[in-house]
């Protein structure tokens, strides 16, 4: 038997593991987390040690999907997952799942019951597919635990929402006119501090594909201008934090999240100068030289959209996407566009391309047949031809 400490945000909490045998000879581990002191842990420790050497399946305990997610947030999750996405974890755990199926027994839960919980949602499909992320993890735990035989989650199919946000990538003309209008003097002929900032992260955003809380984290030092090279190693912690309170943390998103990428020459210029003009040693500050609230650049967005009528969802990440889509049309290859994305996972890179393929072929045909096709001369298809059609 032994105990591990962990410091959540809401201070320390304590789990018990015991190792043991079970009646087939297997090994097998018993943990219980969310202790506030040792000495609750090692009293529920003592009390399954002494069922164990009673005979008794310290495992035979019917749990709750609540139980196992704060379990399984407490062993894995809190270790393996950055802070925002422990945040996000939690978020939408507990404002989707808790006080609906989280109450049920884990292994009553069938597959039918799981399928119409996804289909009422109602939430985009990024939202439904991130908690199914979630809900599987904890039931791969539980497997792990001896609590199930099996993952029905795997077998959940996402129905595309009617609510789903479709984020798509702007065009250069749309970059240009969001820097403008940032930039633009207030009536005393000034450009405030803020927004000259603001303006520094979409450049990185849109040049390097960079997501908010990556590119609000990034120092000068991470700028290597002989070289041309900038290093990508941590992310914005900010929620549930005071603003002089906010920190970074090199636990990124995933694992090909940390990368050394080259530099853009029309960033680089940008960034050279606004170094001059930034005395501090973070990229993007506030005026006071402290981290930028992704949430505060959220909002800003949202207001210079409507001014600049650009689609309603608009927002930080479809620079991103921008950034893929103009490696898509420069030729640059999947592989290499994984790397300088550094998406975890190829599948997703590919799903950029085809996205990007098919606004070409939109662009093509929209190209081959405008207005003026109908006029030149030698066409195969004659007006009564035309008229056959209809």
């Amino acid at each position: 038997m032994y105990f591990q400490k962990r410091q959540r945000k809401k201070g320390i909490v304590w789990t018990v593991y015991i190792d043991y045998k079970d009646i087939y000879g297997r090994k097998q581990t018993y943990s219980k987390g969310g202790f506030k002191t040792k000495k609750d842990a090692q009293k529920h420790g003592f009390e399954k040690q002494n069922e164990l050497n009673k005979g008794i399946d310290i495992k035979g305990k019917k749990y709750t999907l609540n139980e196992l997610f704060d379990e399984y947030m407490d062993v894995i999750g809190n270790t393996k997952l950055s802070t925002n996405s422990i945040t996000a974890y939690h978020s939408l755990y507990d404002n989707h799942v808790r006080d609906s199926i989280g109450k049920c027994n884990i292994d009553s839960l069938r597959f039918g019951d799981l399928q119409k919980y996804f289909n009422c949602i109602h939430r985009s499909s990024q939202t439904c597919n991130t908690i199914k992320a979630i809900l599987s993890s904890v039931y791969s735990y539980a497997m792990k635990n001896g609590c199930i035989e099996t993952n029905p989650i795997r077998e959940i199919e996402i129905i595309r929402s009617e609510q789903k946000r479709d984020v798509k990538s702007i065009t250069f003309e749309e970059f240009t006119r969001i820097i403008e209008y940032t930039l633009k003097p207030n009536k005393r002929g000034e450009i405030p501090f803020s927004k000259r900032s603001y303006a520094c992260s979409f450049y990185i955003g849109y040049f390097l594909g960079l997501r908010i809380s990556e590119a609000l984290a990034l120092n000068k030092s991470d700028f290597d201008f002989d070289k041309d090279t900038v290093k990508i190693n941590k992310q914005l912690v900010h929620d549930g934090l005071k603003r002089e309170k906010y920190y970074t943390t090199n636990q990124m998103k995933t694992k090909t999240s940390k990368a050394v990428l080259p530099l853009p020459e029309p960033l680089k210029i940008v960034l050279m100068q606004w170094f001059k003009e930034n005395p501090y040693e973070i990229v993007c500050p506030d005026e006071n030289g402290l981290y930028i609230n992704p949430r505060i650049v959220d909002g800003y967005i949202r207001g210079m959209r409507k001014k600049l009528h650009l689609s309603k969802d608009f927002c930080f990440h479809s620079f991103r996407h921008s950034c893929a889509s103009n490696l898509v049309k420069s030729g640059v290859d999947v592989a290499t566009a994984s790397k300088i994305l550094r998406h975890a996972n190829i599948t997703t890179t590919l799903d950029v391309y085809t996205d990007a393929k098919q606004e070409d072929m939109k662009g093509a045909i929209e190209m081959a047949f405008n207005t003026d096709f109908y006029k030149k001369p030698n066409q195969n298809l004659t007006k009564t031809k035309m008229n056959a059609l209809n």
